[in-house]
């Protein structure tokens, strides 16, 4: 089988490019799937990325569309305060009618006591 020292060599040689093949495809299988894990976080935070992208664009537009209605409600508020201001006038004005009347009255029956 081994006719020379060299035959061993070539066996051993043989043996080494064995075990360093197998060494490198063990390693590029690693590699590879550590890649692919990688690709896969990538892609969920792509994605969770892309879900809270959709959230605050619905806020966005929801705000949008209530800011359009603020000018309506405020518009609303406005005529509310200018009819309660006109309203509070106008009692304030009976009151004081109703004052001055009152006062009038116990002012003439004052000076119709004095006279009797």
């Amino acid at each position: 089988m081994f006719e020379s020292s060299k035959d061993i060599l070539f066996l051993v040689l043989a043996l080494c490019v064995l075990l360093f093949t197998t060494f490198v495809c063990w390693a590029l299988w690693y590699v590879i799937r550590m890649l692919r894990e990688g690709a896969k976080a990538v892609d969920d935070v792509v994605a969770k990325l892309h879900s809270i992208d959709e959230t605050i664009r619905g806020v966005k537009e929801k705000l949008e569309h209530s800011a359009s209605y603020l000018g309506v409600v405020a518009t609303g508020v406005k005529v509310l305060i200018d009819y309660l201001g006109q309203h509070k006038e106008e009692v304030a004005r009976r009151a004081a009618e109703a004052v001055e009347k009152a006062a009038g009255a116990a002012k003439r029956k004052m000076s119709g006591d004095d006279e009797a």
